[in-house]
This record gives structure tokens, sequence and C-alpha cells, in this order.
């Protein structure tokens, strides 16, 4: 019986083991064709030309949305940085609009993501620590509770209306940022800049 048992429990490990697998591979087919995907938008559809509301930035914007609610935190991190390199996410002409993405949990350690857009985005339990640069992003209505932001730059951020419950904002620079509305019960500000915040 006690083999049996061992069995059980080896073969029940083995499709555990196998399952994880399978997960990652299809994480990374499913990251490889959304790449595929946008790379073709950007370079046959002109996809940087496009403005948010244009047919082709709606396609973008749904494909990321998509694909991204089936990502884990670092590959969300990757689809993130991607976007920002490709310079769609960021400044007055963000084309792909993020608003309502989930990327709760995802690894943006040391990401520089200046002026990125990132309203309304739900970033609860994402990592966003050692010294991501947040500068004037607009993080309006984003959900960052529990959040790690120790030492990020947020200087003139606009977090109006943002969901800071619990979020780790140790040494953040906070300077010039927009508090209004903001929660930020049990958050841990020890250290924050707060200089000329508003709120």
């Amino acid at each position: 019986a006690t083999a049996a048992v061992g069995n059980l429990y080896f073969s029940r490990r083995n499709l555990e083991q196998q399952h994880i697998i399978e997960e990652r591979r299809f994480q990374d087919e499913a990251l490889q064709a959304y790449y595929t995907q946008l790379g073709d938008l950007l370079t046959e559809h002109a996809l940087k030309k496009t403005k948010p509301e244009d047919d082709v930035a709606l396609l973008a914007r749904a494909q990321t949305l998509t694909v991204v609610r089936r990502l884990d935190a670092s590959r969300k991190g990757d689809l993130v940085r991607f976007l920002y390199g490709a310079g769609l996410i960021s400044g007055d002409g963000a084309i792909v609009d993020l608003f309502g993405a989930n990327l709760f949990g995802a690894d943006l350690v040391g990401a520089d993501l200046s002026g990125v857009n990132l309203r309304g985005v739900n970033l609860a339990l994402a990592h966003l620590s050692g010294a991501a640069d947040l500068r004037r992003a607009d993080l309006s209505e984003a959900k960052l509770s529990w959040a790690d932001l120790v030492g990020a730059n947020l200087f003139g951020a606009n977090l109006q209306g943002a969901n800071l419950f619990g979020a780790l904002l140790r040494h953040a620079d906070l300077g010039h940022a927009d508090l209004s509305g903001v929660n930020l019960r049990d958050a841990d500000l020890r250290y924050a800049d707060l200089r000329d915040a508003r709120n």
C-alpha cells in the first residue's frame, strides 16, 4: 500500500510539473503571437500614426487587454515594457488605451515608465519598486492597493482618485503629484517626499 501511495504521489507531482510547463509554454506562445500581431499593426498598418479611437488602435487595445489577462507577473511586465518601448502608451500621443487592463501583480521593478498612461489600470499587488520611473505618469483611478512602490519616482504623477490602500510608498518621490481623492489608508509613506503634492 505504501508503494501505491508513493506512486500516486509521484504521478500527481509529475502531472503538476507537466501542467506548469504547459502553462508556461501557453503563455510564451500567447505573448509571442501578440508581439507578432502588434508588429504587423506597427509595420503594415502604421499603428504609430493612428489615434486611440481609430480601428487599428482599437484592435491593438483589444488584443492587449485579451492577452494580458492570460499572463503571469513577469510576462505582464514584459508586455508593458514592450508597449512603452514602442511608444504606444506614453505621453499625449498614447495610442493604446490601457484603461481597465488587468495588470494585477505585474512585475515592473525598475521599469522606465515616465509619462506613461495607466489611467484606470488594475495594478493591485504590482511590483513597481526599485526606483521605477513613473514621472508625470497618469495613474488616475488606478487600483494600486498593496502595490510595491518603494523608492518609485512619481514626481508630478496624476494619482487622482487612485486606490493606494496598503501601498508601500517608502522613500517614493511624490513631489508635485496630484493626490486628490486618493485612498491612502494603511499606506506606508515613511520617508516619502510629498513636497508640493496636491490633495
